[in-house]
């Protein structure tokens, strides 16, 4: 998601609108963008930490606007964004996984015994947040890792 995201963003001016459909849903078909529901709370706090805002949308269709310059060019700005989308769902996501356990034990119990569901869908559900987070965590983490080696490699000469 940082990815693709610091790719179109790193192309827009000041100024510039965007329209995005986020895919922050859970078709439980184990396809691999069923963690990317777990940017679903703060993908929008990510993209203002990084100079853009949220001026309109509907339910699922929303328009962002750059409020800063860009620094370079494209290349240099798409590697900025990333480093910094990153970050920020490195730290969000550690935050939000550790939120879902301590609440796990509440959500298992109001989907089982509320909502009546079976015991197998509700912890399903219930354990999602969490796992959706580490998720996204173990990967901006890695992603981070391998930027500070590049960089690493870089500054060496290589």
């Amino acid at each position: 998601m940082e990815d693709v995201t610091a790719d179109v963003l790193s192309r827009m001016n000041a100024g510039g609108a965007l329209f995005i459909w986020p895919a922050f849903f859970n078709s439980w078909d184990g396809d691999h963008v069923e963690k990317n529901s777990g940017y679903w709370p703060y993908y929008f706090r990510m993209l203002h930490e990084v100079g853009y805002h949220k001026v309109g949308g509907a339910d699922d269709v929303f328009q962002v606007v750059r409020d800063r310059a860009i620094h370079a060019g494209i290349q240099e700005e798409r590697e900025l964004l990333r480093r910094q989308l990153y970050a920020l769902s490195a730290n969000l996501s550690l935050r939000a996984a550790t939120n879902a356990l301590v609440r796990l034990p509440d959500r298992l119990a109001r989907r089982f015994l509320s909502n009546r569901k079976p015991l197998s869908e509700a912890f399903g559900e219930a354990v999602s947040p969490l796992i959706d987070n580490v998720g996204i965590w173990r990967l901006s983490t890695h992603r981070l890792r391998e930027i500070a080696a590049y960089d690493q490699h870089v500054s060496r000469g290589g």
